[in-house]
């Protein structure tokens, strides 16, 4: 690295990767080739994408150095810094952030991460987030914002093409810069996903009975057909398209959500695949999910908070009129049914004891005469 731009190197660093995760990092402040003896930290990871769990100080490879342990809240911010050395354990350090990922205060902890869990460049002030196989985008705090496009351009569906996980910072992170963590999920997710884009409690309810309507619909539909390996439950695409419309207008007000057909074709065949989806649009926030039949991804996930475009397919958009509902056979729609209240446990039963009889919890502690055991 050229600290200085004088153009003449004045350290050297190195990492090496298990993965997607660094696990040594090496550095020396001259420009000498990196030996063992310059190992500067170990990190030790959890199972979770950016999960750090520890990071080892190393004073010299050999010997063992203090390490901090990484404590962090929901997005795999570190929040705080535990230091165990010489047999104590002490508080190193607490980060404070805003929702973008700004520090607030100054760190006492020298580390390579922090928002989000991922590597920060302290020289840039910007923040990789990728694969150390290539792809990613570098993301600035500062602007909140991307530094190059979206890959997949306004296929996102999203109309500024550095938005950072449609500005919505608390709630989701994107560790590969592609994709946001949590975009595509299962259908039992449905509730959480519309409730989480709803603001009142009127429409919470209402996005819970959305979402039973069309896990009910999901459900009780299932039918012989060919090609079958082509359908997902005997049913094409676009029919569990128009299915789960059906069962979003049996409990949609028509106040807090409103909903849309679409898709995208592959090729220019007009007869050619097609992949259909619906889109639930909240009136309240106008941010939207969307609700397939699980054909567009390998996880069968059918909850997206991006359009599920299968690999291949697009930009060309499939429109209802070329699979009108008059040539399909639609999944029946089906209400949502509340769960059944809780029934109260039954009274305990008495205690019975072999020689004064039953006895009830109130009798217990009483003293009865001896009437001989009981039959």
């Amino acid at each position: 690295m050229d600290d200085y731009g004088v153009g003449s190197i004045t350290r050297t660093e190195a990492y090496v990767y298990d993965g997607n995760q660094i696990v040594p990092r090496f550095a020396d402040d001259d420009a000498a080739a990196l030996t063992p003896s310059d190992l500067r930290n170990r990190y030790l990871w959890g199972p979770a994408v950016d999960q750090l769990l520890a990071e080892e100080n190393v004073a010299w490879y050999y010997a063992p150095g203090t390490v901090d342990w990484a404590l962090s809240d929901h997005q795999h911010t570190v929040r705080d810094w535990v230091r165990s050395s010489g047999g104590s354990t002490t508080l190193a350090d607490h980060a404070q952030y805003d929702a973008f990922g700004n520090r607030l205060d100054a760190p006492t902890v020298d580390s390579l991460f922090g928002y989000t869990g991922r590597y920060h460049d302290d020289d840039t002030g910007l923040q990789w987030n990728g694969s150390s196989q290539g792809g990613g985008r570098w993301y600035d705090s500062a602007t909140g914002r991307w530094l190059s496009e979206d890959a997949i351009g306004f296929r996102g569906d999203a109309s500024n093409l550095y938005r950072y996980v449609e500005n919505r910072a608390t709630i989701f992170v994107d560790p590969s810069g592609m994709e946001r963590e949590g975009e595509h999920k299962p259908l039992g997710d449905l509730a959480a996903a519309l409730e989480g884009i709803a603001k009142s409690e009127k429409c919470k309810a209402e996005a819970r009975q959305i979402a039973g309507a069309i896990q009910n619909s999901w459900d009780h539909n299932w039918r012989a057909s060919a090609p079958w390996r082509q359908t997902v439950k005997g049913y094409w695409c676009y029919e569990w398209a128009y299915g789960f419309e059906g069962a979003f207008k049996l409990e949609s007000s028509g106040d807090c959500f409103k909903v849309e057909t679409g898709g995208v074709a592959a090729g220019d065949d007009p007869d050619g695949p097609v992949h259909a989806w619906i889109k639930i649009i909240s009136t309240e926030t106008g941010q939207s999910v969307y609700v397939d039949d699980g054909f567009a991804y390998s996880d069968r996930s059918q909850v997206h908070t991006v359009p599920p475009i299968p690999g291949g397919y697009g930009p060309r958009e499939w429109w209802p009129t070329h699979n009108p509902r008059k040539d399909c056979n639609i999944p029946k729609a089906y209400p949502y049914v509340p769960p059944k209240p809780k029934e109260p446990p039954p009274p305990p039963a008495p205690h019975r004891s072999t020689i004064f009889g039953p006895v009830t919890p109130e009798e217990i502690y009483q003293i009865r005469p001896y009437r001989g055991p009981t039959a």
